[in-house]
């Protein structure tokens, strides 16, 4: 199941009116057509609708097989794919998340913390 979230999420930010409506087969073909990597590559400069953004929050990443781990443990590709899709959805809204927007899998991990060099430091 974890897979087969992550393949609808990313049809979701392709192909919003057809993402739920897909069998595992017709999901595959889908993702095998010659315009499946151009649509998925215009999402990198794109935004998502508050409509695909509203989906994605409450049929995806709230789910509970979303999360990052469980999907790495099924499928190492699927959890490169999951990172990206819940990145793209951020980047694209341009939200600040706070602790009760955020993604169930952004719960289960801890972001890497940056820290600024101190004054005169090069």
């Amino acid at each position: 199941i974890c897979v087969r979230l992550v393949v609808e999420a990313v049809i979701l930010m392709v192909d919003p009116p057809g993402h739920r409506r897909r069998s595992w087969f017709s999901m595959q073909k889908f993702m095998q057509s010659r315009t499946f990597t151009k649509k998925v590559l215009a999402i990198e400069g794109g935004r998502v609708s508050d409509e695909v953004w509203r989906l994605l929050q409450e049929g995806y990443f709230a789910h509970p097989e979303w999360d990052i781990q469980k999907i790495r443990h099924v499928s190492r590709a699927a959890a490169i794919v999951a990172l990206w899709v819940e990145h793209q959805a951020m980047k694209t809204r341009h939200i600040e998340l706070s602790s009760e927007e955020e993604p169930y899998a952004a719960k289960t991990r801890t972001a890497p913390q940056l820290s600024r060099p101190a004054a005169g430091v090069p």
